[in-house]
């Protein structure tokens, strides 16, 4: 009896140190994991703060590219960032921790690129589907825009299936001439630091950067004898806005919903986007906190027009069509295919699993598990670094015919380098293979060279694949007898995988071939071939 006791007694200390020794060991790797994400400070997502990361918190991709700034270099045009990377992200504070979930050479070959709220009527009606115009275009501004109505004033804003939340630049605020005059309308009103739509105990938050709190802890911004609720949208690339959150009528396309709104007060160079004076995030509510929670505009549209929870995304290089409430059965061809949403449970970026990627039926990686955001705020299809470097090497092991793909005497810089596109005529781009995306329910999305090598004309100054101003007379001659100048739509993220989860994002590099259905209804994203002519 005594010996049994002895060992149960050893058995019991022995589980107390393994205990103790995982709970060191968990210790151990957050303040690792703290210190990686303080390293990535340079980043090109950097921007990001590491509270909002390690503590209970969503990570929004907002990737949209943003304008480059050119500069000469003999007889080639480098393009450089004129901010942290092309691409952005947003992160929204809530309760509960997220469970996740860009060329040198000595030819002329290269050239350069960059809570539920009454409704209106106070009554529910049946209402269809509707279609919106988009406007903008991947090539000239690297995003799409749509004309919605705030209290009777119309303005574009950016639409982004890869945040929440409905911001648009206020227009009363001393130095601003565009906009909305959210202040002094008559329709719209101010949420007001005191009102309880203003979420206490935000001040701790780290998108609160006011020093202005109500005594409930709400988080504020005074302006003037005015105190409003605070909202903070922050971007990986340096950019971002912020202001106060109003509440108003907001029509898109014939249809309305009363709901809050941003009223941008302050912003940072590089968040316009074309002619967009604000952005329309439509993603789940659960990135709608900044730091005070807010309904999304959809989400409002949804229980006040009672339309289907539903809405599909058709572009092409330079325009679009944004439906709400269904699906054009015009805007695509063939059958759709429908791949679940990963992330169901708390409902937050549109998240598709993958399988791998693969080049020309040749299988570069394959693995289960891996993520996608697709994400219309992205201008290009992004890879994290690892999956990019392996689809670099297969290019640059089977195609080195085509020019300016591989490295050459005296130079190691290719279109595959930062920064380049290319000059090809149209058996060199018929040489290159296509690029497969393996998703779950053995979904396939191809992408031939036309689709992710987008043309660009000459005269192009502006955008996120703008040619230098200067550049022109340097590849007139490169491109007669049928030649283009042909950019690379594909790039990688530095600290995507680490930081967020994601092994891709789905950017418009991939929604311009295919037409995108986010069915939220049924938790599932569906993929059909679109008749848009994406070589407009």
């Amino acid at each position: 009896m005594a010996f049994v006791q002895l060992v149960a007694l050893i058995l019991l200390l022995l589980l107390i140190t393994i205990c103790s020794v995982a709970a060191e060991q968990e210790i151990n790797k957050q303040n690792t994991v703290a210190a990686i994400r303080d390293n990535t400070q340079s980043s090109k997502i950097s921007k990001l703060s590491l509270q909002g990361i390690l503590q209970p918190a969503h990570v929004a991709f907002d990737l949209s590219s943003r304008p480059w700034n050119s500069k000469g270099t003999g007889n080639i045009i480098l393009q450089q960032p004129s901010i942290a990377g092309v691409d952005r992200m947003t992160y929204s504070q809530t309760e509960e921790k997220v469970s996740l979930k860009g060329k040198g050479l000595d030819s002329e070959w290269l050239v350069p690129l960059t809570q539920s709220r009454r409704s209106i009527s106070e009554r529910r009606r049946q209402a269809t589907e509707t279609s919106a115009n988009l406007e903008g275009g991947l090539i000239t501004v690297g995003g799409y825009y749509t004309n919605i109505s705030v209290g009777g004033q119309d303005v574009y804003v950016l639409i982004d299936t890869g945040s929440s939340t409905l911001a648009v630049i206020s227009s009363d605020i001393e130095g601003r001439t565009n906009g909305i005059p959210f202040f002094n309308s008559s329709s719209s009103t101010m949420i007001s630091c005191s009102s309880p739509q203003c979420q206490s105990n935000t001040c701790s938050s780290s998108l609160c950067q006011t020093n202005s709190c109500s005594s409930n802890q709400a988080c504020c911004l005074n302006l003037g004898d005015k105190s409003g609720c605070f909202f903070n949208l922050q971007y990986g690339d340096g950019s971002g806005a912020s202001g106060i959150l109003f509440e108003d009528n907001v029509s898109l396309s014939g249809m309305a919903a009363k709901c809050s709104i941003g009223a941008i007060v302050n912003d940072t160079k590089g968040f316009q986007v074309g002619e967009a004076l604000g952005i329309l995030g439509l993603a789940f509510s659960r990135l709608a906190c900044n730091p005070t929670c807010i309904t999304p505009f959809f989400d409002e549209l949804v229980s006040q027009e009672n339309i289907t929870d539903i809405f599909s995304i058709s572009l092409s290089l330079s325009s679009g069509t944004l439906v709400l409430g269904g699906i054009d059965h015009s805007l695509y061809s063939g059958p759709v295919n429908y791949v679940p949403m990963e992330n169901r449970s708390s409902n937050t970026y549109y998240i598709v699993a993958s399988n791998g990627l693969s080049v020309d039926g040749t299988v570069l990686n394959e693995t289960d598990g891996m993520m996608a955001a697709v994400d219309s705020g992205t201008t290009t299809l992004v890879f994290d670094e690892a999956t990019y470097e392996l689809l670099r090497s297969y290019f640059q092991s089977h195609y080195c015919s085509v020019p300016g793909l591989c490295p050459s005497a005296g130079s190691n810089t290719t279109w595959f380098s930062s920064n380049f596109c290319v000059v090809l005529d149209e058996q060199q781009l018929q040489n290159l293979p296509s690029i497969s995306l393996q998703l779950k329910n053995n979904v396939v999305l191809s992408l031939n060279a036309t689709d992710y090598m987008v043309q660009v004309q000459q005269s192009l100054t502006t955008g996120p694949f703008a040619l230098a101003s200067n550049s022109s007379s340097q590849v007139t001659t490169a491109t007669d007898g049928g030649k283009s100048v042909r950019c690379l739509a594909i790039n990688k993220l530095q600290g995507l995988k680490e930081i967020s989860g994601l092994d891709m994002i789905l950017g418009d590099t991939v929604l311009r071939k295919y037409y995108t259905i986010f069915d939220r209804q049924n938790s599932r994203i569906g993929f059909a071939l679109s008749t848009n002519d994406v070589n407009d």
